[in-house]
């Protein structure tokens, strides 16, 4: 459990420390007094410094120093603030307050009698403090004073600068809302909207009522994500809160001032409580769950998937809505299962601001029994054991993520594990995915959803325009490379080969190249600079992480601005849909919030006249099998994977011409479409440069590995299904490649509307043929049929 907040050791703090024991020594130790004079003194509450100087049983009128130190205060402020100054704002705050939580109005009769039972101050270092005097005659803090502001400006949450998520706070006897609003504001935004659930406990309820006097802005204490829990029976409500909802998290920081030891500790004694109490009950349905599966023969799954099915299947679905393209694909293919007559339960953050539980997990498991579970981008090994070994699983990879490109993630596989991806060739040979348990699928589309029916001009009028574009890479690579090495590079020769990489990515696609590859990249920093990564893995992590975003970040915003020049140059409108547009210094101009998945984006396609496609990894995505689908018209940056298809085909045809097979080595002399055709074609995989043309002399000797083979193969039998020039006999005619080819193509299809609907209908119908979930979900439940029915 971590140990709850502890202030910084400061001057300040010292001082503060030194004033609450002489404080508390009183009327006791007389002597006392001298440091509290002092304290009260150097903070600047200059009235209480009068009332204890004046104070007859003192006696420090006496003495010389005590009276020449009143003197000098005589004209001086006291430090104390009239209540009277902030009624309207008290008024104003407990009315939105209690409209927001009705439930509290038990205390409003206490927050009003606040003024009448203690003195507010204000010290010199900005701290605000509530001063009243007891029987004794002393003055005494409602509660020990405190350095707020010295403890907040260093504050430093547990868990991290850079991380995407985190568990929730219980935050302990807050100081007038301080501590609440500070950590409201530093989790405020974090990966996709997520903010995670604050606990703030008060067992002192007129606590609250002095920050409804003090606060300007009273938005945490209003908001969904905050629970407020007042009064002594706090912690109770807490645990009885926590007990009721088991999909919440729990807390795992409890925060507070270094006052407020007594309930951190109980808080912590009710999450720990509550902790082992939901570890129990996940282990018990997680053993239940376990024993259910392992009674079942592959016999069983043989006849469970066979068709036809005596009964639906039962399909588990795991994703999270705090990602951008992931959770429509999961509810997507649910629909698409559910057409098929299957029954589907997806496993998803309830809201904004929890994550998903073990005991939210193993229950569903034991409670539905799928006969599949179902993962974006993770594997059975990703999921911290909560899914049981014997239900089959499907690993669906969508993005090339580090924790699925190793091989430790393929041979975390059982025999009862499967994946969909892109191209097999690479996961199998390099990452070591069970071969016989993988489908070869790019993205699809819910063709239902994306319909091409027009819209109601209500629902297109927001969005018509000339050339729109959707996506959220709007980060500038300025601010991408800053981040990153803030994150990732603690030493300074890898700052210096990233900035170098950097500087020659920039370079390189400002110049209207495509985005370069890793491996012809980096042996160029390395002459360069002398740097390189200690090893392959270290290489590819690089490149995964750093070269291959940066680089589609400025390939995306270098046609973007192409884009803006030509629509501010002719007149022509642009809308730019994605998160963070607005704040990017060119393109900020033409940001139109975010586009809504489903009908909203549909609205987009089919309201814009041209829809842009920039993706320097190949134009089959997301974004462009939705928008065809809607009807919308494309135009397409051309990249060299979009081709590959062509060399590929050419050097097959010579393979099996010449009965090639295994490693194979040959002379370019002797077979020049051969050699032509494997230097094109690694050219385009960005693993060769080019080779000079002209009269320069070829090797004498050309080389093809079996995987290489292997891969070219796998590309063709898949029907080349991630390359959009094999794939759509238009794309020629609706990509370019540079800004005078872009500056051709809208003037061509802006200038003559007939021109784009038979090209958009002609494309429209091969994703319709080729790219939809219902097609995905019958090549799927055949490959789980034959597994089994040859096993």
């Amino acid at each position: 459990m971590t140990p709850p907040l502890q202030a910084s050791v400061t001057v300040r703090s010292q001082e503060y420390a030194l004033l609450n024991e002489a404080l508390a020594a009183l009327p006791a130790q007389p002597d006392a007094v001298h440091q509290a004079v002092l304290s009260f003194a150097r903070i600047g509450l200059y009235g209480p410094v009068r009332d204890l100087i004046t104070d007859a049983r003192w006696g420090l009128l006496r003495r010389d120093e005590y009276r020449a130190l009143l003197k000098r205060l005589e004209h001086a402020p006291t430090g104390r603030i009239e209540w009277s100054s902030l009624t309207r704002r008290f008024e104003n705050n407990s009315r939105r307050l209690l409209t927001a939580r009705p439930h509290l109005a038990a205390w409003e009769q206490n927050w009003r009698k606040l003024p009448e039972r203690a003195a507010l101050y204000r010290s010199l270092d900005g701290n605000h403090h509530l001063l009243m005097r007891g029987e004794d005659g002393v003055p005494h803090g409602r509660a020990p004073l405190l350095d707020v502001r010295g403890v907040l400006d260093g504050l430093k949450l547990p868990h991290g600068a850079h991380a995407h998520t985190c568990p929730p706070y219980a935050l302990c006897d807050d100081r007038f809302g301080a501590l609440l609003s500070r950590v409201f504001d530093l989790t405020r935004r974090m990966l996709h909207g997520f903010a995670p659930r604050l606990y703030a406990l008060e067992h002192d309820e007129e606590a609250l009522g002095a920050a409804l006097y003090l606060l300007e802005d009273i938005e945490p204490l209003c908001h969904e994500r905050v629970e407020l829990l007042i009064g002594p029976d706090c912690v109770e409500r807490l645990q009885a809160l926590l007990d009721a909802a088991p999909e919440r998290d729990l807390p795992r920081h409890v925060l507070g001032f270094p006052a407020t030891g007594d309930l951190q500790a109980r808080v912590l004694a009710a999450v720990e409580n509550l902790t082992a109490r939901r570890a129990a009950a996940a282990t018990s349905h997680m053993g239940a769950a376990r024993q259910w599966y392992a009674n079942h023969t592959t016999l069983y799954w043989s006849e469970r998937f066979a068709r036809p099915r005596r009964e639906p299947l039962r399909v588990l679905g795991l994703t999270s809505r705090f990602t951008t393209v992931l959770q429509y694909a999961m509810r997507d293919l649910r629909a698409a299962f559910e057409r098929r007559g299957h029954r589907f339960h997806t496993l998803i953050e309830p809201t904004d601001h929890d994550l998903l539980t073990p005991l939210e997990v193993t229950r569903t498991i034991n409670e539905f029994r799928p006969d599949l579970v179902i993962a974006i981008d993770h594997t059975r090994a990703g999921q911290n054991g909560l899914i049981p070994d014997r239900v089959p699983f499907v690993c669906w990879v969508q993005d090339l993520l580090p924790h699925l490109m190793t091989p430790r993630a393929g041979e975390s596989m059982n025999d009862l594990e499967f994946f969909i991806a892109p191209e097999l060739h690479q996961f199998v040979t390099t990452y070591r995915y069970p071969a016989e348990r993988g489908l070869a699928w790019t993205l699809a589309t819910d063709a239902a959803l994306y319909s091409a029916d027009p819209l109601p001009e209500i629902d297109l009028a927001p969005h018509r325009c000339d050339v729109s574009y959707v996506s959220n890479q709007s980060q500038t690579p300025e601010a991408f490379v800053a981040d990153y090495l803030a994150r990732s590079m603690n030493h300074d020769k890898g700052r210096v080969l990233c900035e170098w990489l950097w500087r020659r990515i920039e370079s390189q696609v400002r110049g209207g190249a495509s985005p370069p590859s890793a491996t012809l990249l980096l042996p160029e920093a390395r002459e360069a600079t002398g740097i390189a990564p200690s090893d392959a893995a270290a290489a590819d992590l690089l490149s995964r992480t750093f070269i291959h975003p940066l680089s589609e970040l400025i390939f995306r915003q270098s046609t973007l601005e192409w884009v803006a020049a030509y629509c501010e140059q002719t007149g022509r409108t642009l809308r730019l849909y994605g998160l963070g547009w607005e704040s990017h210094p060119r393109l900020g101009r033409y940001a139109c919030g975010v586009a809504r998945n489903g009908v909203m984006l549909r609205a987009v396609y089919q309201a814009s006249r041209v829809n842009l496609q920039v993706i320097g990894s190949g134009a089959v995505h997301q974004r462009l099998l939705d928008g065809l689908a809607a009807g919308g018209f494309f135009l397409i940056r051309s990249c060299p994977l979009d081709h590959l298809h062509e060399p590929v085909t050419a050097l097959l045809d010579e393979v099996d011409r010449l009965g090639l097979s295994g490693d194979a080595t040959f002379s370019p002399s002797d077979h020049p479409v051969l050699a032509a055709a494997l230097a094109t074609t690694r050219y385009l995989r960005g693993l060769a440069p080019l080779p000079p043309g002209g009269d320069s002399k070829p090797p004498d000797v050309m080389r093809i590995t079996s995987d290489e083979l292997a891969y070219y193969r796998d590309l063709a039998s898949s029907g080349y299904r991630r390359v959009a020039g094999a794939v759509f006999a238009d794309y020629a005619s609706v990509s370019f490649s540079s800004r005078e080819e872009l500056r051709a193509r809208l003037d061509r299809y802006l200038e003559c509307p007939q021109s784009r609907a038979p090209v958009a209908a002609r494309m429209r119908e091969v994703v319709l043929q080729r790219f939809t979930y219902d097609s995905l979900i019958d090549a799927l439940l055949d490959k789980l049929a034959r597994h089994f029915r040859t096993d």
